[in-house]
């Protein structure tokens, strides 16, 4: 018997290069069910437009709490007595440019992200 460790109808892995063209997409078509159904002939899997949906919504959840100031750097620090040694440290925004280096993405450029969305 003949054993195939590799599977037949198998969604490729999902690379910088297709989850930019997946964004590319999204953005124009406005979201991931749209731009998959008005892809054309591309050959990007469906698995790929839900897991670039999934990625992009983390990314905008997380850029929206760094730049509201509710994203938690250090949380306040007490003695045993109840004393508060430190108190709690937020990240407090600057710019686009230092907003972008809080959050990272295999798959997408943060610094576009910032631009597409919060700009």
């Amino acid at each position: 018997m003949d054993f195939n460790a590799q599977p037949t109808n198998s969604t490729p892995a999902l690379t910088a290069e297709i989850a930019g063209q997946v964004y590319v997409l999204i953005k124009q078509f406005g979201d991931a069910d749209k731009a998959y159904k008005m892809k054309g002939d591309s050959a990007i899997d469906p698995e790929h437009f839900e897991l670039v949906n999934k990625e992009l919504d983390r990314i905008v959840s997380e850029l929206y709490l760094y730049r509201n100031g509710s994203k938690l750097l250090n949380s306040a620090v007490y003695d045993e007595e109840g004393n508060l040694i430190s108190e709690a440290v937020y990240y407090q925004y600057t710019t686009d440019e230092d907003l972008a280096l809080q959050v990272t993405s295999e798959y997408l450029s943060v610094s576009i992200i910032i631009e597409d969305v919060l700009n």
